[in-house]
């Protein structure tokens, strides 16, 4: 004799729970990106006001465009980003100038907090 077998429906509680999961994560990720931006003392140059410093200000940057000192135009996406962080010398906004390495060494950022302090520079609207 066969057993015929019901169809499983979706589970919703495991669904409901990998989203919380997901959502506790990004969470956790942006709290760690606004601590970085105070302990590495982003905040000593990086406004997220939109007024002018020593650095460009983080409001709006994560997505624009970014004019650079070399004349080229480059989208401020996460690789950009990235790169600034991991090489602050290396791209400089136009009408600024190369200090960061100064406060930042290349490569002194790791990749997990690189990508926390990305995650919150986004979030800077």
């Amino acid at each position: 004799m066969c057993a015929l077998r019901r169809p499983r429906r979706p589970d919703h509680a495991h669904s409901r729970l990998w989203r919380q999961r997901w959502l506790d994560a990004a969470r956790r990720e942006l709290r760690r990106g606004k601590a970085l931006y105070t302990s590495l003392t982003c905040d000593g140059c990086h406004t997220l006001t939109g007024i002018r410093a020593t650095g460009p200000t983080f409001r709006g940057l994560a997505g624009s465009q970014v004019k650079l000192k070399s004349g080229k135009t480059v989208t401020a996406d996460d690789d950009y980003l990235f790169e600034s962080i991991e090489t602050p010398n290396k791209e400089i906004v136009a009408s600024f100038s190369a200090l960061m390495e100064a406060v930042i060494k290349p490569h002194s950022v790791s990749e997990r907090d690189a990508r926390d302090l990305i995650a919150f520079i986004k979030t800077v609207r």
